[in-house]
């Protein structure tokens, strides 16, 4: 017995490793270790890692932090220039008035409290821009539906004649209106949905099944827009490009 050797023998896998000890022929001893498993069933089907599930709740408290820091620092200019509306004395008004401003802004002056309103609306929204080159893919199912129902959106305003989201939707509410003064429509302060007309479900608002991607590009186009012509009559807006940014 004095040559007998010692044998280690392993079987590693990826949630375990077992091992046994041999003694020449003879188990001395052997376990199997088994690894806490590391990722949450999604649906019972899809898999997702615990660093994903804490990466996404980073990601949403990140995005948060921007967006409050991103109105702290329009706020502080807009009281610069004189044109943080103050809500205190402002009557509430329907969503389809400031829809209505918003249209209006990219043709004629508004006031300069209303401008700072409409600021404050656009700065809500981000709209969607995609760092992948694979967007346009047919493969890609969230990126092609995304891309589709931009572009879904782009034809409609096209059809429409509204040169941005604010005048599109202003011609919305102006149908909502319509077929509510006709007992057709359940809420002035909801606009019409064209995209739910497209699928038969014309008596219905806004749903997020039937799509409600905006991409930033077309925020961006109406904010320049209403810069733009309100520019004309407010010299002090051609401030530095730092302060344009910021807005």
């Amino acid at each position: 017995m004095k040559n007998d050797k010692h044998t280690l023998g392993l079987d590693i896998g990826t949630n375990s490793i077992g091992w046994v000890l041999f003694l020449g022929e003879e188990i001395i001893d052997g376990n199997v270790i088994i690894f806490p498993i590391g990722t949450n069933l999604i649906k019972g089907v899809l898999e997702e890692t615990k660093n994903a599930v804490r990466r996404n709740y980073r990601g949403a408290a990140r995005n948060h932090f921007r967006y409050k820091l991103r109105r702290k620092n329009l706020k502080k200019l807009l009281q610069g220039l004189d044109m943080f509306p103050d809500f205190n004395k402002l009557e509430k008004p329907c969503a389809i008035d400031l829809y209505k401003t918003r249209a209006n802004a990219i043709r004629q002056e508004i006031d300069k409290n209303e401008f700072g309103r409409i600021l404050l609306l656009l700065n809500k929204h981000r709209g969607f821009k995609s760092n992948s080159k694979t967007l346009l893919k047919v493969n890609d199912d969230e990126d092609g539906k995304v891309s589709s129902g931009i572009s879904q959106l782009k034809l409609l305003m096209d059809n429409n004649d509204a040169k941005t989201i604010g005048e599109y939707f202003y011609k919305m509410f102006l149908k909502s209106d319509f077929l509510y003064k006709d007992g057709n429509w359940h809420n002035l302060n909801e606009p019409f949905d064209e995209r739910a007309e497209l699928e038969n479900k014309m008596h219905r608002g806004i749903r997020r099944e039937n799509g409600r991607y905006v991409g930033r590009e077309m925020y961006e186009n109406e904010f320049n827009l209403i810069w733009k012509q309100q520019k004309l009559s407010n010299p002090e807006l051609t401030g530095s490009k730092d302060e344009y940014d910021v807005i």
